[in-house]
């Protein structure tokens, strides 16, 4: 962290010029789960919030893209049913890779952190294309299922959990941007 940085009391973030410097990166991903093989993306939605003192949250970007799954990851009519997405919808869309590549292209300031329900699955497909997208998959993320859970310890519990709530994150969308990004994303220090 830089010297000339001072930061304000424990449990004071609106005078923390880091957290005013960050740009929260919210982003989902809806996929197919083909037998034998990881989740693939079918499409992936992200929409940038800085917080502005006396202002709140503020968007500053979105992206949002369909992509093309592989032969192997067909989408099924359970998947159609769930997401709302059709194989004709697909059909003439980019590949992940080429999506993904074009969310990154957005990612040219920052600090940034990711925030994701469920982060694993979001983490894990950014991993698997993180050729495509090395500055979104270098992005620190946090799993607001495991950040409520910590909050709100009797909150229902659909599985297991993991004792961090920040994690490393192992063609042509729709974007408004670029965002603010710089050379060194924040990094947690339970990563």
């Amino acid at each position: 962290m830089n010297a000339d940085i001072r930061r304000p009391p424990s449990g004071q973030l609106e005078g923390d010029p880091l957290f005013h410097n960050t740009t929260f990166v919210v982003i989902d991903f809806e996929g197919t789960t083909p037998a034998g093989h990881p989740p693939q993306p079918i499409e992936v939605a992200a929409l940038a919030l800085t917080h502005q003192p006396h202002r709140g949250w503020v968007q500053v970007g979105a992206y949002e893209s369909l992509m093309r799954p592989p032969e192997f990851a067909p989408l099924t009519p359970a998947g159609a049913a769930q997401t709302g997405i059709t194989a004709a919808m697909l059909a003439d869309a980019p590949t992940a890779g080429e999506a993904l590549a074009a969310l990154d292209s957005c990612l040219t300031a920052g600090p940034y952190l990711l925030v994701a329900h469920h982060a694993p699955v979001e983490g894990g497909m950014i991993y698997r294309r993180r050729e495509d997208c090395p500055h979104l998959a270098a992005i620190d993320l946090i799993d607001t299922v495991l950040l409520a859970k910590r909050l709100l310890p009797r909150l229902r519990t659909t599985g297991s959990t993991p004792s961090s709530t920040t994690t490393r994150s192992p063609g042509p969308g729709t974007a408004t941007g670029p965002w603010p990004m710089s050379e060194s994303p924040p990094r947690s220090s339970a990563g």
